[in-house]
């Protein structure tokens, strides 16, 4: 299914993350054909379905992949700093956030992602806060929660009743290792 951009969400793609597990910068690493990286075959996908899409990470370190890349407000929170960015810049209602290291992502299954938020102010892939469409207004619980260092995204997403968005065959996993990685490639 080829999906069209929606102009009323924003496409978000987390990278900078410490990579620790990796031991070396994911987003920066190949990935796919034609020599992309990790960050800019996940900004693609993201690009199928909301527009525009942004980095959120450091730009001098991220800015030379083709998208702008804006740095967190509240560095050093880890994940939720770039959730906070993204709900800080953004002139969308809908925002889809999505982590660069994640494998298995598919556009037609975040465009039905983002045709199933009614009712929901997050709309979440299970198991997965950092694949999901943040509404805007979601940004005052997000500084209380970096303001108060409750920095965890799956418990924002439970206090936000987050909703989490099921289809079969789809099957979204962590890249963490270098096998993980060329299950993707």
């Amino acid at each position: 299914m080829q999906a069209e951009p929606r102009q009323n969400a924003a496409g978000w793609v987390l990278v900078g993350g410490q990579s620790k597990r990796m031991g070396r910068d994911k987003a920066t690493l190949p990935a796919g054909a034609a020599g992309k990286t990790l960050a800019q075959m996940t900004a693609a996908v993201v690009a199928q379905v909301a527009s525009p899409v942004t980095l959120l990470g450091d730009p001098a370190m991220y800015g030379h992949l083709g998208f702008p890349a804006i740095g967190d407000l509240v560095p050093g929170q880890g994940p939720l700093s770039g959730i906070h960015a993204a709900l800080t810049h953004t002139r969308s209602d809908w925002n889809l956030i999505v982590a660069c290291d994640l494998g298995g992502l598919r556009a037609d299954y975040l465009a039905a992602m983002l045709q199933a938020h009614a009712g929901a102010r997050v709309v979440t892939a299970p198991g997965q806060p950092l694949c999901g469409i943040y509404h805007r207004d979601c940004l005052a619980e997000v500084e209380a929660a970096l303001g108060e260092n409750r920095l965890r995204v799956r418990e924002l997403a439970a206090r936000l009743e987050a909703r989490e968005f099921v289809v079969d065959g789809v099957n979204l996993f962590n890249i963490n290792t270098m096998a993980d990685l060329s299950e993707v490639m």
